[in-house]
């Protein structure tokens, strides 16, 4: 029994997690280009309900993301929780394209976005533990955050191009993305290690509050991830209707033009987390962050399908720099036996932002009429690319804190 176990063990490793973190982006923008289908066409509504569709997954997300890191923080495992909410997200995420009502469909999709946040907050959660943790000398250096965050925006890319499947039947991406799911839960279980330094720690809600008032810096890579979720809120809602609606792309091509985002985003993952090595932490963040601000409110002054497309890639460029390289800096500013409600609440206010995003883009585009023409068909993109800058410009003073290698 015993050799069996070894061997078992020895086919574990902490580089799993960035191909978990992979699976589970799958699902979450595999069914980004039939929300038309499932929500606008089916239920008769307008372009409201489907950010609303969007945005309600990120409610329960940022509702359920401190539960999440409170409860693996206090058990003393990411693995066990990580495994058990694989089954029930994809039993949540099978269960939608079949709900009767609209109002079931959203409160559905809510539970579906809670049950998420434990799987990929946690495993986010967990490449922090190995980072942080006793294996620090083996995994410290960058390497596994940078894998994470460069996997985790490419299965947001490669997502996006299974719009093929929506093209065949609005409904396979969701079957299929339940089956990933219940695969992704499988592999945690059989090659993902837990790290060996987590404790079980009780920790009060009021305790873990009290952990972002005593290291304030914090707030810094939290209003990052929330600003960055809530101008992505504009590609998933009014990029997305625009591009079906005013330029007549079928789901596939959608997937493929939003894809334009993501794949840059993830290529330069891995280097900005070096690159953070020799800079400084933040100043990926900071160059990132200015590069997306611009290039986004670009997206929407251009009138040209390609114009558009390049634009998107820049988006993903700046994206690309700031996105793993503001985890790392989260991650260093906590002690690691918080890194449980840390990461989680990343991930918890970026949901936020997601939640709002969408609902506020489609609310601007509302009023798109009576804006000078000189702002273009979006409006939206031009506040919210401005919205990117104003965050940079108002971190400045603290800069050479939040930089240190």
């Amino acid at each position: 029994m015993t050799p069996f176990l070894e061997k078992v063990d020895s086919k574990k490793s902490a580089y799993f997690l960035p191909v978990a973190i992979f699976l589970a982006m799958l699902p979450v923008t595999m069914i980004v280009p039939v929300f038309k289908e499932i929500v606008k066409d089916r239920f008769q509504s307008g372009n409201g309900e489907v950010a609303w569709f969007l945005s309600i997954a990120m409610l329960g997300s940022f509702v359920f993301s401190p539960v999440a890191g409170f409860l693996s923080d206090s058990f003393g495992t990411r693995k066990k929780i990580i495994i058990l909410f694989c089954g029930l997200d994809a039993l949540l995420l099978n269960l939608l394209p079949y709900a009767d009502t609209l109002s079931t469909l959203l409160f559905l999709r809510f539970l579906e976005g809670g049950a998420h946040v434990f799987v990929i907050g946690l495993l986010l959660a967990s490449v922090a533990d190995f980072e942080h943790g006793d294996s620090k000398r083996k995994f410290g250096n960058g390497t596994l955050i940078g894998l994470s965050g460069m996997l985790l925006s490419l299965g947001g890319a490669v997502g996006l191009s299974f719009g093929f499947l929506g093209k065949l039947n609005p409904i396979l991406p969701f079957q299929f993305g339940s089956v990933i799911l219940l695969f992704l839960g499988w592999i945690v279980y059989q090659f993902v290690p837990e790290e060996k330094s987590i404790v079980s720690k009780r920790h009060s809600w009021k305790e873990s509050l009290i952990l972002f008032l005593t290291h304030p810096l914090l707030l810094f890579p939290l209003a990052f991830q929330f600003l960055d979720r809530f101008t992505s809120g504009y590609f998933m809602s009014s990029l997305n209707l625009r591009l079906r609606e005013e330029f007549s792309l079928n789901p596939s091509e959608t997937g493929k033009m939003l894809s334009l985002v993501f794949l840059p985003m993830a290529l330069l993952s891995y280097p900005a987390i070096r690159l953070s090595k020799k800079t400084g932490k933040y100043f990926p963040v900071a160059i990132g962050s200015l590069i997306y601000g611009i290039s986004l409110t670009l997206s929407g002054i251009f009138q040209s399908i390609v114009w558009i497309g390049i634009s998107l890639f820049f988006c993903g460029l700046g994206a690309g720099l700031m996105f793993a390289t503001s985890l790392r800096l989260a991650s260093s500013l906590c002690p690691r036996e918080n890194n449980g409600i840390v990461m989680a609440s990343l991930t918890g206010f970026g949901s936020l932002g997601f939640f709002l995003g969408p609902v506020s883009s489609v609310g601007l585009d509302r009023f798109s009429t009576a804006w000078p023409p000189f702002i273009g068909s979006s409006p939206t993109a031009l506040l919210f690319g401005i919205a990117q800058i104003l965050i940079v410009l108002a971190s400045i003073p603290f800069y050479k804190i939040l930089n240190q290698k």
